[in-house]
């Protein structure tokens, strides 16, 4: 999958994703993205944040706000589950643009 998506972050605490059982969250008080085991710093432009976040059978990328911060994490997941849910928490925020492309498979 390929998910882009550009946030108003709002009054909201934290805003992220969960795909395949998996979080990408962005604390807005910190302004720290995280994935998996990894987290990384960047400020948002104009109170709004822009997500790429890449995932196949084994890998999540993520990038922020166009490459300013990029973070790559490998993981085991069911995939059979192709869940995706955005959320906010402790407050409100806005989804500008959501958009999913599902990618083919290089293997077929």
């Amino acid at each position: 999958m390929d998910i882009r998506s550009e946030i108003e972050l709002g009054n909201a605490a934290q805003v992220g994703f969960t795909i395949r059982g998996k979080k990408i969250q962005y604390n807005v008080a910190e302004a720290k993205l995280s994935c998996l085991e990894k987290s990384a710093s960047f400020s948002p432009i104009d109170n709004r944040i822009t997500l790429q976040i890449l995932v196949d059978r084994t890998l999540i990328e993520v990038f922020g706000n166009d490459g300013r911060v990029s973070m790559r994490s490998c993981f085991l997941s069911d995939l059979k589950n192709t869940n995706i849910a955005m959320y906010a928490s402790g407050g409100e925020a806005t989804i500008i643009s959501p958009d999913v492309y599902e990618l083919r498979s290089a293997w077929l």
